[in-house]
């Protein structure tokens, strides 16, 4: 006699858990704050696009894994939704809004999906993630060709820039403990693209709802971040708009809770990660930015793949 079929996820609990994966949580609920909270940065910073649009890549990718029959376990865990909710805040932040730059977050989510089916097959061997890498190769992508598309119109984020070499006179912290906090808290918001604290402040809440140690490791990720980037004199600025947080935010919590035993060893790992994340994320800011794109989610990848392929014994199938 065959056992009946537990009833599907539901297309809404599949989206808000999309939502959250983008932090490693397939809790509807922390799905629900994580857009609660890009509703409000987007509002707080006047581009309200940003909302609207990672509400449509969202909902486009996972349409796009119902059409193509992907694995249906992954699906209603909301994996193939977080690169396209990712891919739908970053293209209205760097693009300007008309409808061209629609028509292009709706075919870059749908490709997200398909990129992360193909990266999942690939890296299936070893047993590592995809992660948000086919947010970024996407996103890239996208914004690089908006540069031959005369029609495609480049917010004021795109201008390319040399990153001129900071002299060790120039920055200056403030000691005040607000820019302490406003700099970690906007580090957790930036993950989606929004530097405004009480963001920051709502996605902490959402992670503590599914998990208490992801919320923790990503907080600590995040003051490493600002820690880090004061010690070796990045700009005050970038520090205070959390631009050197959220990459080894997301590291520490990969490593050290989602992906990494529960070991204090492993914990130092995610701490050691998070330190080297801050400095490949700055690599990447000089070698991106000429180029007027982003560094994105690019640091906290490929760092995070290093980590993991060390730290798993798996070997692929010889050939």
């Amino acid at each position: 006699m065959t056992e009946p079929k537990a009833p599907n996820s539901s297309l809404l609990t599949t989206l808000l858990k999309g939502s959250g994966q983008v932090i490693f949580c397939d809790h509807p609920i922390t799905g629900l704050l994580f857009l609660i909270g890009i509703a409000w940065g987007s509002r707080f910073a006047g581009n309200i696009w940003v909302f609207l649009g990672a509400c449509v890549g969202l909902l486009v990718s996972t349409l796009t894994a119902y059409w193509l029959e992907l694995d249906e376990d992954a699906r209603n865990a909301g994996l193939y939704g977080y690169n396209g909710i990712l891919v739908g805040a970053a293209l209205p932040t760097f693009l300007h809004p008309e409808w061209r730059l629609w028509l292009l977050l709706v075919v870059a989510s749908a490709v997200s999906t398909v990129l992360l089916a193909a990266a999942a097959r690939f890296f299936e061997p070893w047993k590592v993630p995809a992660l948000t890498m086919p947010f970024v190769l996407v996103s890239w992508m996208v914004l690089r060709a908006a540069f031959i598309f005369a029609d495609v119109k480049l917010g004021p984020l795109s201008a390319p820039h040399l990153v001129v070499k900071l002299q060790a006179e120039n920055p200056v912290y403030p000691t005040a403990p607000l820019f302490w906090l406003q700099s970690v808290l906007e580090g957790i918001g930036q993950i989606f693209l929004i530097a405004d604290p009480w963001t920051g402040l709502i996605f902490l809440v959402g992670l503590a709802v599914a998990s208490r140690r992801i919320a923790a490791l990503a907080l600590a990720g995040s003051v490493i971040g600002v820690l880090v980037a004061v010690l070796f004199g990045a700009k005050p600025e970038d520090i205070s708009s959390g631009l050197y947080g959220f990459n080894p935010a997301l590291t520490a919590a990969a490593v050290g809770a989602v992906f990494g035993p529960a070991t204090v060893r492993c914990q130092l790992l995610a701490l050691l990660a998070a330190v080297f994340t801050v400095i490949t994320h700055a690599a990447f800011q000089v070698t991106t930015a000429p180029v007027g794109v982003p560094t994105l989610t690019a640091p906290f990848v490929v760092v995070t793949w290093v980590f993991l392929f060390a730290m798993k014994q798996e070997r692929p199938p010889a050939d």
